[in-house]
């Protein structure tokens, strides 16, 4: 089986409308690939802050209304069923902590704690008990860094 089998479509997985949708998927393209809920599964809302989510005058960003409404539905079916996290990425008003990922992309100013931007999105309507994750994104080099982007999904709590 070749490593770039099922990449030609590499949304289709993303877009399935049902769990089942997507294993089907796997299936078909890693015949013999185990995967299910793990012994523990949580829901991990990765930045849908304010900044992301709608934009603003300061950090301009993308609307995606309908990314919020889907993932309203998610957390909806979720909620009192599994643990919810969020994370948002939010810098020391300093900006120390951006490195210089801040030289790079000078915008990412209004991403600072206790700034509107940084706030997840009321229409995902955040709980009390589901702890929000502030994690920052310090690029040292112009190489991904995938290792720092992913440790907020990979919690064994």
């Amino acid at each position: 089986m070749s490593s770039d089998r099922g990449r030609n479509e590499p949304w289709k997985a993303v877009q399935a409308s049902t769990l089942a949708e997507l294993f089907e998927w796997y299936d078909e393209r890693y015949p013999g690939l185990e995967m299910g809920a793990g012994a523990r599964p949580a829901i991990v809302v990765i930045d849908f802050s304010i900044g992301f989510t709608r934009g603003s005058a300061e950090f301009s960003a993308g609307q995606y209304p309908d990314e919020v409404r889907a993932t309203r539905r998610l957390l909806d079916a979720a909620r009192g069923r599994i643990p919810v996290y969020f994370t948002t990425i939010a810098y020391d008003p300093d900006m120390k902590d951006a490195g210089l990922w801040f030289c790079k992309l000078a915008r990412i100013n209004a991403l600072q704690k206790g700034s509107r931007e940084v706030e997840i999105d009321e229409d995902l309507a955040p709980q009390a008990d589901e702890p929000l994750i502030v994690r920052s994104i310090r690029r040292r080099s112009t190489a991904p860094d995938s290792r720092r982007c992913s440790g907020a999904t990979t919690s064994t709590r």
